[in-house]
């Protein structure tokens, strides 16, 4: 493959795309919600054509709803996802920052049930399509805490 000279790399998704300027980045697509990670390098999202470009640093992730048209931009760690391998890698993670994690990229509601627990810190390793009951059972064990179900929620106590 080859770049034409003077035309931008561009990659398209629900309606929206990310120009490529030589960096590293990660694109998750699915139904009407997307994210995007820089890792290195630089890139621009815009999401309609015409719409607002949003030039992204490293270690910035979007999530971007087609649905909402809402745009969430974060700073992360860009040492915790090797996006080669589809792991995630937490070192000393507050337990609240590690559950915030979790419920946006299992689309669930986990409660961390007693305010001191939160502060906890959260070490380990988990792949990027584990089972969620898998990753709850590594918290609780590392952690020595209980979960229960209440209506649509997990609890952490």
């Amino acid at each position: 493959m080859k770049k034409a000279h003077g035309t931008p790399f561009r990659v398209y998704f629900h309606e929206s795309h990310i120009e490529v300027t030589g960096t590293e980045f990660n694109i998750k697509s699915e139904n009407i919600e997307s994210e995007i990670t820089l890792f290195t390098g630089s890139i621009i999202f815009q999401a309609e054509e015409g719409g607002k470009e949003l030039p992204m640093k490293p270690a910035e992730h979007i999530v971007y709803n087609a649905h909402t048209k809402s745009i969430v931009c974060t700073n992360i760690d860009i040492n915790e996802y090797d996006w080669r391998s589809n792991k995630y890698r937490f070192t000393d993670k507050p337990l609240q920052e590690f559950i915030e994690f979790i419920n946006r990229s299992y689309h669930v509601n986990i409660i961390i049930k007693e305010e001191k627990l939160k502060k906890l810190k959260f070490n380990g390793t988990i792949h990027k399509n584990e089972p969620l009951t898998d990753i709850i059972e590594k918290i609780c064990i590392s952690l020595d805490l209980n979960e229960k179900q209440e209506n649509n929620n997990i609890i952490l106590f």
